[in-house]
């Protein structure tokens, strides 16, 4: 029985990455150094291919690297901070989201229940955003996290409390 569960978890398709490193991947620094199994996997590798071509041949077989902020992003979004990830994603791309001249008289500082706290340079402009751009502002912003912005608050700059934190 134990041997049909296993034959019947195995899929048909070879693992085109079979010399990752993944038996002790939970491990971390030194201890994160090949297994036996692994080491005798690469040791056969470069008897098979011979110095110059054991190299290549091995790193071909394993997983491909990913960009740190990929799974730091995931862990983020896990542990409740992907507003975060999305407030630092809209400060990338403000001015080519709002335009060249609102994004020199605003900056957004925080993002709380899915409403995006924008401070603005100077009163006039508060009031222009508030009263003729603000759906506009608020349906692009909507459009670019996913709606993970919903609302918009503009508040004059300098008026946050030196202590509050932002986001």
């Amino acid at each position: 029985m134990g041997k049909e569960k296993r034959e019947n978890n195995k899929s048909s398709e070879p693992d085109p990455f079979w010399l990752a490193h993944r038996d002790r991947r939970n491990r971390t620094h030194f201890w994160r150094r090949p297994s036996r199994r692994e080491q005798h996997r690469e040791e056969l590798m470069r008897d098979w291919f011979g110095p110059d071509l054991a190299r290549g041949e091995i790193l071909s077989r394993k997983l491909p690297a990913c960009p740190l902020a990929d799974p730091l992003d995931q862990l983020l979004r896990e542990f409740g901070r992907g507003h975060q990830v999305v407030l630092e994603q809209i400060r990338e791309k403000w001015s080519e989201l709002v335009g060249s001249d609102i994004a020199r008289q605003t900056q957004p500082v925080g993002l709380r229940q899915q409403c995006l706290e924008i401070e603005v340079s100077n009163s006039m402009w508060l009031y222009e955003l508030e009263t003729r751009m603000k759906p506009q502002l608020t349906e692009r912003l909507a459009g670019f996290s996913d709606q993970q912005v919903r609302t918009l608050r503009l508040v004059p700059a300098g008026r946050r409390r030196a202590g509050q934190a932002p986001g």
